[in-house]
């Protein structure tokens, strides 16, 4: 503009609708094909894109909330039982025009439960209930040993299929 004699060219950058190019002037005033004056000041306004938050390790219908609050569109691959935000695309941070899709894959979740003195085969039992994998210190339970602590900690919320780990009173010698 300065190079066609115009002193001042306002430029403002804002999220543009969907389908304009990102970085492009999508609004001028006064509008093109309007004769000046040399000195008359011309504003632009220019697509700006959205950053893409992130959104894992949160429950996916919070997920796509955030997403479709900002001018995105969340998809997520499911939405019902426990389940949390395992990946997302495009990645958290980056810039993408309004309207851009953003895929979600989810973790099914379960909640650990407490084994602490129940039998190793109790516990082995309750631990495959919630799908979950256990395992021991010891290859074989040996009489009626009783859990004495266990990892992850009960309550805790756990990706379905992984480990809670048991662990019997060590045996004493005789």
């Amino acid at each position: 503009a300065q190079r066609h004699g115009f002193e001042s060219l306002e430029c403002r950058r804002r999220v543009a609708a969907r389908g304009i190019a990102l970085g492009r002037v999508f609004e001028q005033a006064p509008a093109a094909g309007t004769t000046l004056q040399a000195q008359q000041a011309v504003d632009v306004t220019i697509a700006q894109g959205i950053t893409v938050p992130a959104v894992t390790r949160i429950e996916p219908r919070a997920a796509l909330a955030q997403l479709n609050g900002i001018g995105l569109e969340g998809r997520s691959d499911a939405l019902e039982g426990d389940r949390i935000v395992l990946r997302q695309q495009p990645a958290a941070g980056t810039e993408v025009a309004a309207g851009t899709r953003v895929d979600l894959t989810t973790q099914r979740m379960t909640q650990v439960p407490s084994v602490i003195d129940r039998t190793l085969e109790e516990a082995r039992r309750l631990i495959a209930s919630r799908e979950l994998k256990a395992r021991s210190n010891i290859a074989e339970p040996a009489g009626m040993l009783r859990v004495q602590s266990q990892q992850p900690e009960p309550g805790k919320r756990v990706a379905v299929m992984g480990a809670a780990v048991i662990f019997p009173p060590p045996q004493s010698s005789p």
